[in-house]
């Protein structure tokens, strides 16, 4: 490379002829992370223990390392620590979140193996893209896990792009290492124009023990565009009851819409958020925001983001968990938090 240079240096342009430089090659390799977290308020909560608690916390750290191998091979590693999102104390644990190889053929087909995202949420996740703020409703009320350990197939469909499928086999066990020799299957379909229209429908199922498997299915549609967007999410979950009764039955249907305006790009954005959940939760201990199981509920979400720099946010928002009376049952109490949310990455 440096006698290259020295090379041109010497010779000097041919008569008549500029010297062009070679464009720089991209870097082999990259870090990356993030870290987001709150001050955080609970109001009020259908759990008395959770009654004006408060404090801060550090919800995730990402550090991630990609590298490029070759143009068609790439990797990625990348780390999470976490706060204990049950309220109870003890310091972050850090654990291994994506582990993956992909490799382009073909064209721009793909196929990933590894720990890596889940085609169930990594697309509408990110579109909704305010995950430091709150998940997305697959990740928010446990349809499926964000990540999975398997083997991927995705790529485009047309020569434009804009329609594109994904398919994963998959241990089904999250981040954990597979234990039960079941396994999981996702299938996902795309429509996307850049700015414009998103369109996504994914299915997926889970083989467990006991035969309480478990099936999702989504629909989530957004419109995109500099000054904001807007979307719909629908989703069904069924869990069948086990063999030996360990594990009940369940079935829940979700709706959800939210809308992000952007007052000053990149500066100042209003947001939106509300959640039907129209059947009560199977399981309601959801990290930093638990649930009661006894009634189907109405999410809502509003909040204010600034960005003090490109790479730092300030995220003031309020989450309110309003739930119905559950038939001659009483009614949960109501739950009502306020948090300071902050993100910043590089």
């Amino acid at each position: 490379m440096l006698a290259a240079v020295l090379s041109v240096a010497v010779a000097g342009p041919a008569s008549g002829q500029e010297a062009k430089a070679a464009p720089p090659s991209a870097p082999a390799w990259k870090i990356t992370g993030y870290v987001f977290g709150d001050y955080y308020y609970f109001a009020q909560d259908h759990d008395e223990r959770f009654d004006e608690q408060q404090g801060f916390w550090i919800r995730r750290a990402y550090l991630t390392y990609d590298h490029t191998l070759s143009p068609r091979f790439a990797a990625r590693f990348r780390v999470e620590a976490n706060s204990n999102g049950k309220m109870a104390g003890g310091t972050l644990n850090l654990y291994m979140k994506d582990a993956w190889l992909r490799w382009t053929y073909a064209g721009r087909q793909q196929l990933i193996v590894g720990l890596q995202p889940t085609p169930t949420l990594e697309e509408p996740d990110a579109v909704w893209g305010l995950r430091h703020i709150e998940r997305a409703p697959a990740d928010l009320y446990r349809f499926d896990a964000t990540r999975d350990t398997g083997i991927a197939l995705a790529g485009p469909l047309n020569a434009a792009g804009t329609v594109a499928y994904a398919a994963q086999l998959g241990n089904g066990s999250g981040v954990g290492s597979e234990t039960d020799g079941k396994m999981a299957t996702r299938f996902t379909l795309r429509y996307l124009e850049s700015p414009g229209l998103f369109l996504h429908a994914s299915y997926g199922r889970s083989d467990l023990p006991q035969g309480a498997d478990r099936q999702v299915f989504q629909v989530f549609t957004a419109y995109q565009h500099a000054k904001g967007r807007a979307g719909f999410n629908y989703l069904w979950g069924k869990r069948d009851e086990a063999a030996d009764g360990s594990v009940p039955g369940a079935e829940v249907t979700v709706v959800s819409g939210f809308g992000v305006l952007n007052v000053r790009p990149q500066k100042l954005s209003l947001l939106g958020r509300i959640d039907r959940v129209m059947d009560p939760l199977p399981d309601g201990s959801v990290d930093y925001l638990p649930f009661s199981t006894a009634a189907p509920f109405t999410f809502g979400l509003v909040g204010v983001e600034y960005y003090l720099h490109p790479s730092v946010r300030f995220s003031p928002n309020l989450e309110l968990v309003a739930y119905d009376r559950p038939g001659s049952n009483p009614k949960p109490d109501d739950d009502v938090v306020v948090r300071a949310t902050f993100y910043w990455a590089w």
